[in-house]
């Protein structure tokens, strides 16, 4: 199976920005990384909030790296990914939308094929992944899982083919995806 990477369509000039503020209503402080921890999230005390006016997307990722999605988007995927992501309603004015809490982490880089950007030693980095300039995934440790975060580069969200093409044929908007084993810009 052909796995990509998920992110926003960079050339898109007029979407939206989504932002989230740290703190609620009552100015008390919440932890807005919640949604990088692949861990059930029961309620989402944090604001999300418009910070630049464009055009609505069906995909979009906020500030702190949070994916926000439609109803639309949600409805195209959610029987592919019931066990790998949990959809958390969001409240963005008169809008209802979701945070996709991605709960699924695999180690599937596919190290002879990847081209990656380890920290040297003299860095917080040391020995970890920063980046990649080829990105490839082991098909046979990704299994049949449809989306899922990588255990040692968390920041990507990979995509199967199917869930790719479920999304096309949605006629889904605000997304690009690039097939993981070609040279990519992932830094």
């Amino acid at each position: 199976m052909n796995y990509f990477r998920l992110d926003i369509e960079v050339d898109d000039c007029n979407a939206r920005f989504i932002g989230v503020d740290h703190e609620d209503e009552n100015g008390n402080w919440h932890d807005v990384w919640s949604f990088s921890k692949r861990e059930t999230i029961n309620d989402v005390p944090f604001r999300f909030s418009v910070f630049e006016e464009g055009a609505k997307r069906d995909f979009t990722i906020s500030s702190f790296n949070i994916p926000v999605v439609s109803k639309a988007f949600k409805a195209a995927i959610a029987p592919l990914v019931e066990n790998d992501v949990q959809f958390v309603p969001l409240t963005l004015g008169n809008e209802s939308l979701y945070g996709m809490n991605i709960l699924s982490a695999l180690q599937a880089i596919d190290y002879g094929r990847s081209l990656l950007d380890i920290g040297g030693e003299d860095t917080a980095f040391a020995g970890k992944i920063r980046g990649y300039v080829k990105l490839a995934i082991d098909e046979t440790k990704a299994g049949d899982s449809h989306c899922f975060r990588l255990t040692e580069f968390p920041v990507p969200i990979i995509v199967s083919e199917v869930l790719m093409k479920a999304c096309l044929s949605a006629r889904l908007t605000g997304m690009a995806f690039e097939k993981c084993n070609r040279a990519s810009t992932g830094m």
